[in-house]
């Protein structure tokens, strides 16, 4: 998965080999979600299709003028929002989720939604405990990500200062975030090369574990659940290739990113 300069995550097209899937996300002045496909057969990016409209969990930020100080330059956070989760089937279909739910919305390669499939597993309520855990983990991720970036590389005094206050607003934010009623059950999707889909589902409150994943089988049928965190499978794939080939994509000390291919045991594909 990549992420173009407009804020959209892209999928390689599993038919077209010109053409990429893109969902678009937040942005101040684009308050839709949706799947759209690109052509890329040129030297600039010609048509779009658009695939999917996805629900919209809440308004856009139509009332924000232009930045008056530095706190306006830092988006407001929200915890809990329902994200939209896609991947491309081989049929060139799009499997997906928009909302909280264990919903997984199959759609045909014109965007036809022909399918839902479900578990029976609810979304949790975000109690104020639950909610404070999410600040106190956003603010401990914050923290490392300020140290990381303020402590490599010569800057003038200017720059460090600018550094400190935007790292002040973020925390700040984090402080103030606001909640989405509900934890989602779904927090990542993936296609194989086969076609099941791995569904990772959100982690037990306070656990510093990643959450289980589901693998479904191309037909709908549930077929077990896998447990992450092992040498095969420390974390979700970023991507599947042919004959159990996963690759995984992290970033060593230097925040450098790490491409790890593996072949995962035939039990688990």
């Amino acid at each position: 998965m990549v992420r173009d300069e407009m804020g959209r995550d892209m999928r390689p097209d599993r038919i077209g080999a010109r053409t990429v899937v893109g969902a678009s996300w937040r942005r101040a002045d684009d308050t839709g979600r949706s799947i759209v496909r690109f052509d890329l057969s040129s030297d600039e990016v010609g048509g779009r299709t658009l695939l999917v409209e996805a629900w919209v969990p809440r308004p856009g930020d139509e009332g924000r003028g232009a930045p008056e100080s530095l706190e306006d330059f830092v988006d407001d956070v929200w915890g809990f929002e329902p994200a939209l989760l896609f991947d491309v089937l081989p049929s060139g279909g799009i499997a997906f989720s928009d909302s909280s739910a264990y919903a997984i919305k199959l759609a045909d390669r014109s965007g036809v939604i022909s399918r839902v499939l479900r578990r029976p597993m609810s979304p949790l309520p975000a109690t104020e405990a639950i909610r404070q855990a999410e600040r106190d983990r956003r603010l401990a991720e914050t923290g490392n990500r300020t140290s990381a970036t303020v402590g490599g590389g010569e800057r003038t005094p200017e720059m460090a200062e600018l550094s400190r206050a935007l790292a002040a607003a973020r925390v700040t934010a984090v402080e103030n975030m606001r909640f989405f009623p509900e934890v989602p059950v779904i927090t990542a999707l993936r296609a194989t090369w086969g076609g099941a889909l791995w569904v990772q589902r959100s982690p037990e409150p306070g656990s510093g574990e990643p959450g289980p994943i589901d693998v479904i089988a191309p037909d709908g049928r549930y077929v077990g659940t896998l447990a992450l965190g092992t040498p095969e499978l420390p974390h979700m794939p970023d991507a599947f290739g042919p004959d159990g080939l996963v690759a995984f994509v992290d970033t060593d000390e230097f925040d450098v990113p790490v491409i790890t291919v593996r072949r995962i045991p035939a039990e688990i594909r």
